[in-house]
Order: C-alpha cells, then structure tokens, then sequence
C-alpha cells in the first residue's frame, strides 16, 4: 500500500495521455466479475448466490464475456466451471487488474480524507537529534500510511517555499511573525556554547552569558537561527562589551571544525550537539531565568489544500500540546 500511496503523490510524473475509444473493448465490470465469482466457487449456482443474481445470468455474462474476448474461458463440467489455459492466463490478469483498481480506489479515499499521503516539510540546520529528527527521519506509528518528506532550505526561503507551494509545512527556529499564514510552537530547543577541548570555560558544568564576554564567537551564515545569533547581542552586549562576532559562509559542521582549531567559540542548538565530534566540548547556556531556550514552530498556508496535512498537524499537537495561533507563534 505504501509504495501505492507514493506512486498517487508522484506530482512529477506524467499522466499518460490514452484514448478510450481505440481500446474498448466492450467488456463490462460485471463480466470480469462474474467470471472472477465462478473461478472463486466452481460452479454457476454458488457464483450466483454471491453475485446475487440468477445462475442464467451468470451463464449468460459468461459467455458473452468469451465471444468478447475471443476463447473458451472454462469448461463446463457436469456441474462445476473449470478455467481452460486461456481462462487462467484472462483470470490472472484480470485479478491483479481488479486488485490493483481497488487498492487506488481505497487509497485516493485514504489520501482524501487525510488518513494517507505525503506531507512535504521544509527545514534548515542540522538532522543530529532532537525532535525534528524524530518527525523527519523515525517512523512513527502515530502517522500510520501519512509520510514527511524532508526537504533542506536555507534558512532565509522556508516562507517563500511555502507560498510557492513547494513544500506543505516549514520548521522554523524563533520568531514567526514575518510569517501570514498560520504558526505553532512545537517544541523548545536549548542554546548551547560550543569549545575546543582545554578551553578554560569547560570545566564548567554549565556557562552564564557573563563567563562568555570577551570570547570570539565563529557563526554559519544559515545556522543556527537568526534568534541564536541575536542572543549575543542581546545578553553579551549589556555586559559592557559587543561581542566579536565572525561569520562564514559555512556549514555548522565546517564551523566546529574551526572551533576545534582553536579560531573561536561557537553557538548551536541542541539538535545540532549530534554534529560535534571529538575535539569539541559542549556546554548549556544560562540565561537571568533559566536556560536559554529557542522555538522551533511549524508554519503552514491553510488555503494549501493537503488532506494529510491537517491529520499530521493534530497529531503533532498531541505530541507537544500547544495552541495554534495566527501570524506568531505561540509562547
């Protein structure tokens, strides 16, 4: 059914163009399915009592469905049906048709009412861990046949992606109030100070905004988020200096492997702590009322039409129970 449902959403494969009347045959429905009834119980009675109908008209559709068709489908014996060679080659292949027509009947009805189907979610920074990996890369059963599909951004073209229809929902790290359509905080994700090992402040367990004045701080043009980068302003400037602040056009991985040579001091996000590999120390950043914490909110367009969007939303609300609200994200 999977494989099924991803062929329906296939939105970039092309329909092919096909002519019904060059290739009617004149074989009805209930011509395959009677003999499909009769191939099933062996004799005209029993395939009539299922069909609900007269075993004559059983007899009478299979015959017409053979002069269609062009050979003798069974062979009537005494008082069973048994399928010639040709019958069985017409059964297979009309059983497979049958079950394959109904499966992409169930499954266009599990797509449109939002029980199957592709979500396409647009996201930036690192996939490490955290709850964003959780929804993007770990099956959930919560889901059941719906599937989020994860498609990278920048951080700067979520929104955009999002008119252009691109992508169905964008995960987006602080503040959404440049953002029209609709907004929900998900989850909150903890900043963190990223070190080479034998820095000084690694023998703490933990580090205040105060223990990080005076440090050079290396940040990614596209990660973390613009609202982490903000917090160096926000909470070292107050303290009497500006902090040193020195941006690549880099990777966060790229960055870490700066901070490891000993070039600076870096900030990231929890999920990002996955991406860190040795030489690097990590430590939790201390705000006035507690940890410093950064948003992550799921923004969608609710005039974009997926069915599979809305049951992914609300499960996604049971999961981390917050209010929708529109324009910002809740607090």
């Amino acid at each position: 059914m999977h494989k099924l449902l991803r062929d329906f959403e296939g939105s970039n494969v092309e329909t092919p163009t096909v002519d019904p009347a060059r290739i009617r045959s004149g074989i009805d429905r209930i011509h395959v399915e009677a003999a499909l009834a009769l191939n099933l119980h062996g004799s005209f009675r029993k395939a009539a009592d299922a069909l609900n109908m007269k075993p004559a008209t059983v007899n009478r559709r299979i015959r017409d469905l053979e002069f269609l068709v062009g050979v003798p489908l069974f062979e009537r014996r005494h008082r069973r049906a048994v399928p010639t060679r040709f019958g069985k080659i017409f059964l297979r292949q009309s059983a497979r048709m049958f079950v394959d027509f109904h499966a992409m009947v169930e499954g266009m009805r599990r797509i449109s009412n939002g029980q199957a189907g592709e979500v396409a979610i647009g996201y930036y920074g690192p996939l490490g861990a955290g709850p964003l990996h959780s929804l993007l890369l770990n099956r959930d059963p919560q889901l059941g046949e719906i599937r989020p599909v994860p498609v990278e951004f920048a951080s700067g073209s979520l929104f955009d992606a999002l008119i252009a229809e691109t992508i169905d929902l964008a995960i987006v790290y602080g503040p959404t109030s440049q953002f029209r359509g609709e907004s929900q905080v998900l989850w909150h994700e903890r900043v963190f100070a990223v070190m080479p090992q034998g820095h000084p402040l690694a023998d703490r367990v933990s580090l205040r905004w105060t223990d990080l004045v005076g440090e050079a701080f290396l940040l990614s043009h596209s990660e973390p988020s613009d609202e982490v980068r903000n917090f160096l302003f926000d909470r070292i400037r107050p303290q009497g200096r500006a902090p040193v602040i020195v941006e690549h056009n880099v990777s966060l991985p790229t960055i870490f492997r700066m901070v490891r040579a000993g070039q600076g001091l870096s900030l990231c996000l929890e999920s990002a702590l996955a991406d860190s590999a040795q030489g690097l120390e990590c430590r939790e950043v201390i705000g006035a009322h507690g940890p410093e914490l950064v948003p992550a909110s799921a923004c969608w367009l609710p005039e974009h039409q997926n069915p599979a969007l809305g049951r992914l939303l609300s499960i996604l609300r049971r999961k981390h129970g917050l209010a929708v609200v529109r324009g910002v994200a809740a607090a």
